[in-house]
């Protein structure tokens, strides 16, 4: 996936940039690269712990691969956090 390339660039120029990990994140995990993927949000998280697309990224992969206790506590930090776009554990926009 040609974003992969651009996304590490970014993060070679800026490995801060928070937006560069979540969407890094994204396409590792669009391609299967899915333990890899939960890595990079979690490495955003420790950027910026109230980050919404890394929590809620976290939450669909957690959910996805049946990881409850972790899905539950990312879900009780977004509900803490961003409680008008959870909603019945689903998010809105």
């Amino acid at each position: 996936m040609e974003s992969l390339v651009y996304y590490e660039r970014a993060l070679k120029l800026d490995p801060s940039h928070e937006l560069a990990l979540v969407n890094l994140g994204y396409s590792l995990y669009k391609v299967g690269k899915k333990d890899e993927a939960e890595k990079v949000w979690k490495r955003a998280l420790r950027l910026n712990p109230a980050s919404f697309p890394a929590l809620a990224n976290l939450l669909y992969y957690y959910k996805e691969e049946g990881k409850e206790r972790e899905a539950k506590k990312i879900e009780e930090k977004l509900r803490n956090l961003w409680p008008e776009k959870l909603t019945n554990g689903k998010i809105s926009k």
